[in-house]
């Protein structure tokens, strides 16, 4: 921060997540420009002066280091405050993890990973549930399926040819001389 007739005052080391705004209070000293105050940070502020917005990031060493009861990174969104399990309206998505924020149902919260879109537009919540070494491996499958697609698509495809040959000599059957 600088003006003139007073010393320069340097923020060093601020780390700003998405969605996270930081408000820092200087004290500027008169004197020469040539002077300058430096301000180490070591700690975030612990109440948000700036904004009245309820949110959070959750740190990748949290993320690591966190048991998840049934490995869904969703669950750790509930360590947010004002997050809590919101009721699941779809019978067939008995796994899902559906937050509610703020009081509200969960059915327009809105989940992205990596920036994509993951939302159930008919009924709310995630459209895919993901385990956790699948979206740290930024994968949306683990590594195990490409190779059982692999051998399924060797195997399975041939095997449904054969069966339509079948099928179809059964509905013509062809004369033999």
């Amino acid at each position: 921060m600088q003006k003139s007739g007073f010393k320069t005052a340097l923020l060093l080391s601020l780390t700003l997540q998405v969605g996270q705004s930081v408000g820092r209070d200087f004290a500027l000293e008169i004197g020469q420009i040539t002077e300058s105050i430096e301000e180490l940070i070591g700690s975030e502020r612990l109440v948000n002066t700036t904004s009245a917005v309820v949110d959070g990031v959750i740190s990748s060493r949290a993320i690591e280091s966190l048991p998840l009861n049934g490995r869904n990174f969703l669950e750790l969104a509930l360590l947010i405050p004002g997050n809590r399990p919101a009721p699941n309206f779809d019978p067939t998505k008995s796994n899902s993890v559906i937050i509610s924020s703020a009081g509200q149902l969960g059915r327009g919260g809105n989940v992205t990973i990596d920036g994509v879109d993951n939302n159930d537009d008919a009924v709310g919540g995630p459209l895919m549930n993901l385990t956790q070494e699948a979206v740290l491996a930024g994968l949306p499958l683990p590594e195990a399926y490409f190779g059982m697609f692999r051998l399924y698509t060797v195997l399975v495809w041939p095997t449904l040819a054969a069966m339509i040959v079948v099928f179809a000599l059964m509905i013509w059957q062809p004369r033999m001389s």
